[in-house]
């Protein structure tokens, strides 16, 4: 498959970068090599060469809010979302200008979908389950009354003002005004896995397969084989940790009890139901914490001032809780920080136990007085995983545990 980008390019300065590993381990610095193989980093002290296997994820920059919507979504078959201010298909082509600049051209069996109007979360749910359904056709997906339908044929081409779509033996010329979007009936060959997720801070998502560090900025080629240049400063981020860890967070567990410090009788479902281990948001939250209820931790700067850390992943624990998880295969290390939650200050005391196969791998005294602990534990054939959180000096008050950024680490 053959594609074609074109795009002004001006060199690029010396890009700064937050190298972070699987291992957790964490480099600033200058980027001086990247591909996919290797990464090498310049910092004030020497220069550190880190294979693209022992890689979770580099950060450049933020992703920014767009000034304006673009007029089309475009997903390609290999998981890349490109942002689009033009799209077009005609004559088994398809030509797109990006956001922020950059014509490109594909065939048109590279699309999966695209969509061409902004949606509420629950046209966006309608839009997934379309999206998701078996296919033995493509889809013309139209927006009747906040709801959402479509037709299933052939698209034959598409321009800014309608799209000609092939239904049995006619053809049918909807305006490009009543389309929701279009969804293309998939290849029977997937393409290849990719290395990396490489995010614009526009949003834009590639999947690459292959990639390499030039004067230009990041040269990228896709699973699909589209191959573009793309500028450091519009990149916010590369992960390589697709198939390499898993969150704890993510899996399902076999066991989440917790035991009240006064137990006997049967509990009250909203008792339960506060208290019970969570995933991937605090015990305290709203109205209580006067927040969202992220999963927050303290830490201490070097002028011992507090400094007060959200985490998107882990699990909220409160003393006596016991969690318990059927672990995937070939997973060789458990990552996390532990400590009480943020809001609670000085407060709390837990006694955090991990046991692999029965085997105790872990045991810590936490207290809202220590910073977070790091924990590195060794999983090599560990298939059962159990954590338990006791109670500590101070019976359960305060007694909220916090296990961030919890992952296996292949």
């Amino acid at each position: 498959m053959s594609l074609l980008f074109v795009c002004l390019l001006i060199a690029a300065p010396e890009a700064s970068a937050e190298v972070q590993t699987l291992r957790g381990d964490v480099v600033r610095g200058a980027l001086l090599e990247l591909n996919e193989r290797q990464v090498i980093v310049s910092t004030p002290e020497k220069k550190v060469t880190i294979p693209t296997s022992d890689l979770q994820q580099i950060r450049l920059g933020a992703i920014k809010s767009a000034a304006k919507a673009p007029a089309a979504w475009v997903e390609l078959v290999d998981g890349c979302e490109l942002l689009a201010s033009d799209f077009g298909v005609k004559a088994g082509e398809c030509q797109l200008i990006l956001v922020g600049g950059g014509e490109v051209k594909l065939p048109a069996r590279a699309l999966r979908s695209v969509r061409f109007q902004e949606q509420t979360p629950a046209l966006a749910a309608e839009w997934s389950k379309i999206r998701q359904r078996p296919a033995t056709s493509d889809l013309a997906v139209l927006r009747k009354k906040e709801r959402l339908d479509f037709l299933e044929g052939v698209l034959q081409e598409i321009d800014g003002v309608a799209a000609q779509f092939r239904m049995d033996d006619e053809v049918v010329r909807i305006s490009r005004a009543k389309l929701e979007g279009l969804v293309f009936f998939p290849p029977q060959d997937k393409p290849a896995a990719p290395v990396a997720l490489v995010v614009g801070n526009d949003g834009m998502r590639f999947q690459v397969q292959a990639f390499s560090l030039t004067d230009q900025g990041l040269k990228l080629s896709t699973p699909s084989g589209l191959q573009l240049v793309r500028p450091l400063a519009s990149l916010a981020s590369l992960d390589f940790a697709a198939g390499k860890l898993v969150y704890l967070s993510d899996l399902e567990p076999q066991l989440a009890q917790w035991t009240p410090y006064f137990s006997g009788g049967k509990l009250s479902e909203p008792l339960s139901k506060l208290f019970r281990p969570r995933r991937n948001q605090a015990l305290l939250y709203g109205e209580t914490a006067g927040d969202d209820g992220a999963l927050q931790l303290r830490f201490i700067g070097e002028n011992g001032v507090p400094n007060i850390r959200s985490f998107a992943k882990g699990l909220a624990l409160h003393s006596r809780s016991r969690v318990v998880f059927e672990l995937p295969e070939d997973f060789r290390y458990l990552k996390a920080l532990a400590g009480i939650d943020a809001r609670l200050g000085q407060q709390g005391n837990v006694r955090l136990r991990i046991e692999g196969d029965g085997r105790e791998l872990y045991s810590a005294s936490i207290s809202g007085n220590d910073p977070p602990h790091p924990i590195d534990i060794e999983l090599k054939g560990v298939k059962q995983l159990v954590l338990i959180v006791d109670f500590g000096e101070q019976l359960d008050v305060g007694d909220y545990l916090n296990l961030c950024d919890g992952r296996l680490v292949r």
